[in-house]
């Protein structure tokens, strides 16, 4: 990661859909086709380093509002 807090677009390809065994599942990731992710890294007071993944946008919980919950 070059920052701490970081979007990724995940394209569903058949080669990461044909992985998953659930086919109800497999129909829903190829109507989407991809999703994007926010990766948050925040150090913690043990000097460890923890990646939160989720699909919050900024607009609805920024950088030091995830930082304050983990820390």
């Amino acid at each position: 990661m070059k920052t701490n807090d970081e979007f990724i677009d995940f394209k569903m390809t058949k080669n990461r859909i044909n992985r998953i065994e659930n086919e109800q599942i497999k129909k829903e990731l190829l109507k989407i086709k991809g999703i994007s992710l926010r990766i948050t890294k925040v150090k913690l007071s043990t000097r460890e380093e923890e990646h939160l993944i989720s699909n919050l946008s900024t607009n609805e919980v920024d950088y030091n509002q995830i930082k304050g919950f983990i820390c």
